[in-house]
């Protein structure tokens, strides 16, 4: 499954006793913890690992993926044994904490104990109004403040051989920029004030880090902004990936709602992407490095300025293809085209599918348990969906028909391996059948001289 990248907004944030704030290069106080989850009979205190590198690790039971991470992050502290501590922190009570971490598939089996009733005690030195929220303490002095995507071997092991850490700033305070109000390029200080003066311009930077990146779903992220005093229409994206910010305007061009946008950014098939390009890296995430690290070296800023003509939404959003296709050398574009596609189809008429899970909580519908993945009362396009996250499978569809929901347990050590994920599938009489179908896909080119790189 694709990773995608979420987390919680706490509305009325967490910690906010600023006068016991720290920061970067402060250090920290013993503090004592008494509860935790599983329950531990020693007395918990920071001071405990002040010759280790110690991780807090803030989370929250209705953070999906501070959970889902749990596993990957006991992994780490095992690795690294004892030169390590992660500490999961959690403000919720004690018999909440304890209910998930029983049962949940990516806690019951950890290694780890989490702190729970936090009430302030840890989270009031470190504030934050999202989660995951990472606290990085190397011999008692903090070293860093990140995103859990930070939280790898490579970083843990440059802080332990006392190497000079440069992490990206988790700050959930400081620095926002709204995009919806605020031009990226300083117009006043060439208009001035003044309505009747009239500006038009188009420009590309790279990655800006005083402005925080955030979803570019987000309008102060990515939008139009219309002014009526000045006739002027605004458009703008800040800090996002080039392959994300065209399937925006390529999708809002289609006059899409929000959420439909939304939902067709996240679910975009990366086998429907013809990619004709020296690297494409340079345009959509690759997990050879972090999130943060890959967006500061990749990320674009666009903003245009037009008079108001009465243009639709639409219409301007179309400009916005059109100048990153001028601007970057590129062409990117839907076009449908023949192409071999993998047919889902039933072989026999028995019923080998059929859930015996009506009811099941629908989070646990479709999910992965080492190679096995697994559906419970869902529907077969849940198998179809997961197959299409994979670039180098041939795109497939749904042809079987079927449309009661389904119990399945497919051992797949590798999605692409088409001969023994159709052996999987034969256990539950179905197959693929090759066919040429014409498909709409995402066509990225490199034009005349080839991709054109913001260097400002």
């Amino acid at each position: 499954m694709k990773k995608i990248h979420l987390f919680v907004i706490l509305l009325f944030g967490i910690g906010t006793a600023k006068s016991q704030e720290l920061h970067i290069g402060d250090m920290l106080p013993n503090i004592t913890v008494r509860k935790t989850v599983p329950a531990i009979k020693a007395v918990v205190q920071t001071a405990d690992y002040k010759d280790k590198l110690l991780i807090i690790n803030f989370w929250a039971i209705n953070c999906g993926a501070c959970i889902a991470a749990m596993p990957r992050i006991d992994s780490l502290q095992q690795h690294f044994g004892n030169q390590i501590k992660i500490l999961p922190v959690i403000a919720e009570e004690e018999d909440r904490v304890n209910a998930l971490w029983k049962k949940n598939r990516n806690t019951k089996n950890l290694s780890l104990f989490t702190v729970v009733d936090d009430n302030l005690l840890l989270s009031g030195y470190f504030p934050h109004k999202s989660v995951p929220h990472e606290v990085w303490v190397h011999k008692g002095k903090v070293v860093a403040i990140t995103s859990e995507d930070e939280v790898t071997a490579a970083n843990i092991e440059t802080v332990l051989a006392g190497k000079q850490v440069d992490l990206p700033l988790k700050d959930d305070f400081g620095g926002r920029f709204d995009g919806a109000t605020k031009p990226i390029k300083d117009t006043a200080s060439i208009a001035g004030t003044d309505p009747s003066v009239m500006l038009k311009y188009v420009m590309l930077s790279k990655y800006k880090p005083a402005i925080k990146p955030g979803a570019i779903m987000n309008e102060n992220r990515g939008g139009i902004s219309k002014d009526v005093a000045r006739r002027s229409v605004r458009a703008y994206v800040i800090n996002q990936p080039i392959y994300t910010t065209y399937l925006w305007a390529l999708f809002n061009a289609q006059r899409m709602d929000w959420l439909k946008t939304v939902h067709a950014i996240v679910d975009f098939e990366p086998n429907r992407i013809v990619w004709e390009v020296n690297d494409q890296s340079k345009y959509k995430y690759d997990k050879a490095l972090s999130w943060d690290e890959w967006n500061r070296r990749n990320a674009i800023c666009y903003e245009s300025l037009n008079p108001d003509t009465g243009q639709t939404d639409q219409q301007v959003y179309h400009q916005i293809a059109k100048d990153l296709n001028d601007l970057l050398g590129l062409d990117v574009h839907f076009e449908k085209r023949k192409l071999k596609t993998l047919v889902l189809t039933r072989t026999g008429q028995a019923d080998l599918l059929k859930t015996k899970n009506e009811g099941i909580d629908p989070s646990y519908n479709s999910y992965k348990e080492g190679h096995f993945f697994r559906l419970r009362n869902a529907g077969i396009a849940a198998f179809v969906k997961e197959f299409n996250q994979y670039q180098g499978n041939a795109f497939a569809i749904d042809g079987s028909g079927y449309t009661i929901k389904v119990d399945m347990d497919l051992n797949i050590p590798s999605w692409t391996d088409l001969a023994n994920v159709k052996k999987e599938l034969n256990k539950y009489g179905l197959g693929f059948k090759e066919e040429i179908r014409e498909v709409e896909v995402l066509v990225f080119s490199e034009t005349g001289g080839g991709y054109r790189k913001p260097t400002k």
